[in-house]
């Protein structure tokens, strides 16, 4: 490995000089030279060599191989010790602390660029089987976790069902209508959440391992977003108020003239004048970024709480031809703001929030997969848009996802 960079730890000038003019000679890249213990320290961490050359009988309180135990403790940087003599004491230390190699001086180039070569090929052989143990642990860990969930998610709906029909299978009982109706619904919603965790898991994987095959096509999105707020409405039986709002907007306008006011000054004759084109999207993909955003905007807040889909046209009047006039006949892009009055999303979660299997702290007895919002980062991605967040513990968020009009994703291989 040449042109690795060295840090000399050696307290005889002559000989740490002679020993950085040979080592770049050979191509390496010397970081430094100290000729303490506490120097060398102080020296990889400021910066940070490839290997460490240390010789073991150096002055100070902290000889070479107190240094190199913290080094690497510290670290994980490769030393390789250079002795002329020491004691049986000392050497027994010294191989204690595992180093990567020993050199005796006085010492031949080849004696010296073989050591520190072996040196740091054991170093790198080292780091790639504890990276493979690692992955392995990690991979041990997820599936037990996935067992895990499997289990539990799985369990409570399948006992709903294993109570529903051993009700309705009582035969010395007359039930009356409504009493196998809401027996029949325990089981349906039971078999969609079992039904739901599967899609997701599916869903999921796919949009993970790019083996998702986007198929964009023409629709009428805002019809599209109707419906979608309709089927809500029938899954949370009217527990909350869901709205669907929509509006033009100009990239150029202020902000805070934005935010001031619902619309933008000109809504109301673009909205009346403006014939809005189909857009051009996967609607399979945007239908999993909507309904896992709206369900979890549901599923968080508390009933009778307000939530919103807000679809808004945004056009870049830097794509329009100079000269024309202000039109919605060609948007460049769409926000969808998806707002709830929920539990909120701590700073903390937001780091995390769009791994797969990650659940907060904060969401108590609510039940789900922890998968949604990486579904919603992943499809998001995939199209070249972006998606932001803004939350406040106990009053609510705000998602807004941002999707270029015409989709634009190169096919996932």
């Amino acid at each position: 490995m040449t042109k690795a960079k060295i840090l000399i730890v050696e307290d005889e000038a002559i000989a740490a000089e002679n020993l950085s003019v040979r080592l770049q000679q050979q191509g390496y890249t010397i970081t430094g030279i100290v000729d303490s213990g506490i120097e060398a320290i102080e020296s990889v961490d400021r910066l940070q060599p490839d290997l460490v050359l240390m010789d073991i009988m150096i002055k100070g309180d902290m000889d070479g191989i107190s240094a190199a135990e913290q080094i690497y403790a510290q670290h994980q940087i490769p030393v390789v010790y250079m002795t002329a003599f020491a004691d049986e004491k000392t050497l027994e230390r010294a191989k204690q602390t595992e180093p990567f190699g020993y050199i005796v001086k006085p010492f031949k180039i080849p004696e010296l660029r073989a050591a520190v070569e072996v040196a740091l090929r054991k170093y790198q052989s080292e780091m790639l089987t504890r990276q493979s143990l690692e992955h392995a642990q990690a991979i041990s860990n997820l599936r037990e976790e996935l067992v895990a969930l499997v289990s539990h998610e799985f369990r409570n709906p399948l006992s709903s069902i294993r109570i529903a029909t051993d009700m309705l299978e009582v035969q010395d009982r007359v039930w009356s209508y409504d009493e196998k109706k809401q027996r029949f619904q325990r089981i349906r919603k039971a078999v969609d959440r079992l039904t739901g965790f599967l899609d997701n898991m599916l869903t999921a994987s796919q949009s993970e391992s790019g083996r998702w095959e986007p198929s964009p096509s023409y629709f009428d999105l805002e019809k599209f977003c109707r419906e979608l707020i309709e089927e809500l409405k029938l899954i949370s039986a009217d527990s909350h108020t869901i709205l669907f709002i929509k509006h033009f907007n100009e990239a150029h306008l202020d902000r805070g003239e934005q935010e001031n006011n619902s619309h933008p000054k000109n809504y109301q004759q673009v909205a009346r004048d403006s014939s809005v084109p189909p857009v051009f999207m996967d609607k399979k993909m945007l239908g999993h970024i909507l309904i896992n955003l709206l369900s979890n905007a549901v599923k968080y807040s508390s009933y009778g709480s307000s939530v919103a889909l807000e679809l808004e046209y945004v056009l870049d009047p830097a794509h329009q031809s100079v000269g024309s006039e202000t039109s919605f006949s060609n948007p460049s892009f769409v926000r969808f703001h998806i707002r709830d009055q929920g539990i909120g999303i701590s700073a903390e979660d937001r780091e995390r929030m769009f791994e797969s299997f990650f659940r907060s702290k904060y969401v108590g007895s609510v039940t789900g997969f922890g998968l949604g919002l990486a579904i919603v980062k992943n499809f998001v991605d995939l199209s070249k848009g972006t998606i932001a967040v803004e939350s406040e513990m106990g009053v609510g968020t705000t998602f807004t996802v941002t999707l270029p009009w015409i989709f634009q994703s190169e096919k996932i291989s």
